[in-house]
């Protein structure tokens, strides 16, 4: 049977670009952008993939929705190993230190 219909832009450079800057932080709109896809697209790639889209799913959408969920899932994991290693006293980032003009240091 042929297909109809143009190609996916959904390639697997597309992909990885995408999840990458999803799994660093980067919300998944604006990967999405920075990858050159319009924000519809992606939530449509993404809807596709998980079966809630009037056109079906296939292989290539529902490995894209896992592949986000995944990459979603270890930037939280990420923010929240960082919060708790700042909870504890660990990771600092940057110590300010005042001087008074009596010679206290803070």
């Amino acid at each position: 049977m042929s297909r109809t219909g143009r190609a996916t832009k959904l390639t697997p450079e597309l992909q990885r670009a995408i999840v990458q800057a999803v799994s660093i932080g980067t919300p998944l709109v604006v990967a999405a952008a920075y990858a050159g896809v319009d924000k519809a697209t992606v939530l449509e790639w993404i809807a596709r993939g998980e079966g809630r889209h009037r056109r079906a799913a296939t292989a290539r959408y529902a490995d894209f929705a896992d592949a986000i969920r995944r990459a979603q899932a270890q930037d939280e994991v990420r923010r929240i190993t960082r919060l708790e290693k700042a909870a504890r006293g660990g990771e600092m980032v940057y110590e300010k230190v005042t001087t008074h003009t009596d010679g206290r240091v803070i």
